[in-house]
C-alpha cells in the first residue's frame, strides 16, 4: 500500500488529515496475487471521476509525485482484509456547448469493504483523492455532485 501525493518541501506526510486521508495524486494497492492496482483522479474533457488502473501510478500515469509507504497506516486505520468492492457511478451534468460530446458515466466512489470496516474513496472539491473510513464522512467531505442524493440514501 502506497499513498501518492504531490511533492512537498518538508519530509512530513501531508496526506494524514486525522479522520481521513487526502492525496494529491492517488493510491496504489498491492494485492495478494502480486499485482498492483492504482486509484487516481481522471479527467476526460469536462467529465471527471476516479480512475482505476491495473498498474502503478508512478511511472505509468504520473511523471512526478511522492510515494509514501502506507501499509502500517492502512493496517491501523483501514478496513482490514478486503472482502468486497462496491462502485458508485453518476452521470456527469450536460455541457453548455451544443457541439460538446455527451456527458459520460463517471466513477464517483470506490468502497473497499473489509473485515474491520470500510475505506471509501471519492474525490474532494479540489479533485484530490479522499479516503474516508465511513460513507457518512465521504458524503460530508467528498465531491459527489449529482450522486449526492443517491449516496445519502445508501448511508441511511
Amino acid at each position: 500500500m502506497r499513498f501518492v501525493d504531490l511533492e512537498h518541501e518538508p519530509d512530513l506526510p501531508h496526506w494524514d488529515e486525522g479522520d481521513h486521508v487526502l492525496l494529491g495524486q492517488g493510491l496504489e494497492l498491492d494485492l495478494d496475487d502480486g499485482s498492483t492496482w492504482s486509484v487516481t483522479w481522471e479527467q476526460d474533457g469536462t467529465n471527471s471521476g476516479l480512475g482505476i488502473y491495473p498498474e502503478p501510478l508512478i511511472p505509468n500515469h504520473l511523471v512526478t509525485g511522492r510515494s509514501w509507504a502506507a501499509t502500517r497506516y492502512w493496517s491501523q486505520h483501514g478496513p482490514g482484509e478486503i472482502a468486497s468492492i462496491e462502485l458508485g457511478w453518476f452521470q456527469a451534468p450536460p455541457h453548455d456547448d451544443a457541439g460538446a460530446e455527451p456527458p459520460h458515466l463517471c466513477l464517483a466512489e470506490m468502497v473497499l469493504v473489509g473485515t474491520n470496516g470500510v475505506a471509501v474513496i471519492v474525490l474532494d472539491d479540489r479533485f484530490d483523492v479522499l479516503v474516508c473510513w465511513s460513507r457518512a464522512e465521504a458524503l460530508r467531505a467528498g465531491n459527489l455532485g449529482d450522486y449526492d442524493k443517491r449516496y445519502q440514501d445508501l448511508i441511511r
